[in-house]
């Protein structure tokens, strides 16, 4: 390459084809050149005319050149969503595989490729954990480090965030170049992303400039869909948009938006988006061509239980007809692994057995209905009951919540604070329910209350103030709360605003609850003291 630049190089092969293609002596040139044609355009994610040059290249291979060149081309097809074609490629590969045993890692990682491609997630984990194992063995690091980092985004993509911590450890040690340090970014950044980790963002872009500054359009693409994606948990609509864009126009750019699916297809919350945005908008290109490919992504599901009940797949509320489907689900989302007579009684403990049995086994049937791919099996082993989502991207917001408080930092607590949309499951009069209400309330309380107690003593009483209001609005009791609003409304506008403060409070709890609790009395006491 001319200066590692890839659209010089191309260039400069495109020139000595031609050159080679005029004169006689020439053609036997022609398939040396058109297999470096084709790496060119390959790594510049231009599969089309990668795959071209590969087939000029095979007219005059030797058989161990046959099998880079066959499984080079099945990649270039694999992104192309051209599966058969890529599939007949690694065949033919595998069967010259004699002549160069070293190739057999490519090879293997190239299936891997191809079955993630397709959607075939067991497959490729099989086929991407012996690819790590074979080039261990002929100690191809290059191909070692990409197989972890593809292992690191399926587990990302399943949630499963220790495992994808593990490949992604074992990756960092085996980049032996830019394009490899730019690939663990990407899937660094991922997987911040998906565990709601700030730093998320910094690394995303980190690999997307670099990608895009290296001409590698293919990844920078994939680049900006992770972008987007981060953007949208972060509740940056605007940003998710502009990355989109981006996005898209690089799908133009490339000239297919197949490349983009590989990657596409494993971010559902990216297709829900996608797939409510107008027929005319610029990057609905992308979900029309995902609805093109066999499989296409697993169905968005989340279930809303903070200040209302319900279901919303890819975008669109889900009718149920059991009016307490949404609070079995969400029994079980938060209580996996329930046995049938702790589900009867936690949920139901004012009706009959039988009756409580009944409308259970009703909800079963409610959800599989009304969810393709969701079901509540029974357990033979354990005899317990669990949620099953096969091919579901499954999200509560409970468990986000959770997740952005354990998060901690300014940061968690304000996503937290964005999440949480109201009471847990308002209408809902179960005991079960109440407490679950009440539980998740304080757990933010409790929260907002540490933070406000650290800024307190270190004086910053505006963002005492600001924060204690949004909580009053959640608890509007607390007297903790209702102290520190008293306290930094002194401290921020005198004496007479925190009178006034708390005459409105004695007069609220007193008309409303009967009585002043102890700290708000004690602090009415110490202003009659100072008056």
């Amino acid at each position: 390459m001319v200066n590692g630049n890839l659209v010089e190089a191309s260039e400069a092969l495109e020139q000595a084809w031609a050159a080679a293609y005029e004169t006689p002596t020439g053609q036997k040139l022609l398939a040396g050149i058109g297999q470096l044609l084709g790496r060119v355009y390959s790594a510049r994610g231009r599969d089309h005319q990668a795959a071209d040059y590969f087939e000029t290249a095979l007219q005059a291979a030797n058989p161990a050149k046959v099998v880079y060149i066959r499984a080079a081309r099945a990649l270039c097809l694999s992104y192309l969503g051209r599966f058969e074609e890529a599939h007949s490629d690694l065949q033919q590969a595998v069967s010259h595989l004699e002549h160069v045993p070293l190739a057999a890692s490519f090879v293997q990682y190239v299936a891997g490729i191809l079955e993630k491609a397709r959607g075939e997630k067991k497959q490729t984990s099989e086929l991407f954990q012996q690819t790590a194992q074979l080039s261990r063995e002929a100690q191809d690091t290059e191909t070692e480090c990409y197989a972890e980092l593809n292992l690191c985004a399926l587990e990302t993509a399943e949630g499963r965030l220790e495992q994808a911590r593990g490949h992604l450890a074992r990756a960092k040690s085996l980049t032996i170049n830019e394009k490899a340090q730019s690939y663990y970014w990407l899937r660094q950044g991922a997987l911040q992303s998906k565990a709601g980790q700030s730093e998320a963002g910094k690394w995303l872009e980190q690999a997307t400039q670099t990608f895009e500054r290296l001409g590698l359009d293919r990844e920078a693409a994939w680049g900006w869909l992770h972008l987007a994606e981060w953007h949208l948990r972060s509740g940056q609509s605007r940003l998710a948009t502009a990355a989109l864009s981006k996005a898209a126009q690089a799908r133009y750019a490339i000239g297919s938006g197949f490349p983009l699916l590989i990657e596409l297809r494993y971010l559902p919350r990216l297709v829900a988006h996608l797939s409510g945005l107008p027929e005319d908008a610029y990057a609905r290109v992308l979900y029309n061509d995902l609805q093109q490919l066999p499989g296409q992504a697993p169905l968005w599901v989340e279930v809303r239980t903070l200040g209302q009940a319900q279901i919303v797949a890819n975008g669109k509320r889900v009718r149920l007809d059991m009016r307490r489907s949404v609070e079995v689900l969400s029994y079980l989302l938060g209580h996996p692994g329930s046995t049938l007579e702790q589900i009867l009684l936690m949920l139901f403990p004012d009706e009959t057995p039988e009756s409580a049995r009944n409308y259970f086994h009703q909800v079963r049937y409610d959800l599989a209905r009304a969810i393709s791919g969701m079901s509540v099996p029974f357990s033979n082993a354990s005899k317990t009951y669990s949620v099953v989502g096969g091919g579901l991207e499954l999200n509560w917001d409970v468990a986000e919540l959770q997740q952005a408080l354990s998060s901690g930092g300014e940061e968690g607590l304000a996503k937290a604070l964005d999440i949480y949309q109201g009471p847990f499951l308002p209408a809902a009069d179960s005991e079960w329910a109440n407490n679950e209400r009440q539980d998740i309330a304080w757990s933010v309380i409790r929260t907002g209350l540490e933070t406000i107690e650290g800024w307190f003593a270190k004086g910053q009483y505006e963002k005492c103030l600001s924060l204690a209001g949004r909580l009053l609005e959640i608890e509007p009791y607390d007297e903790a709360l209702n102290e520190y609003l008293v306290r930094a409304t002194k401290a921020l506008q005198g004496e007479a605003a925190a009178r006034r403060t708390i005459t409105r409070l004695v007069h609220r709890f007193e008309n409303e609850l009967g009585e002043l609790p102890p700290a708000l009395a004690e602090l009415r006491r110490e202003f009659q003291r100072l008056n």
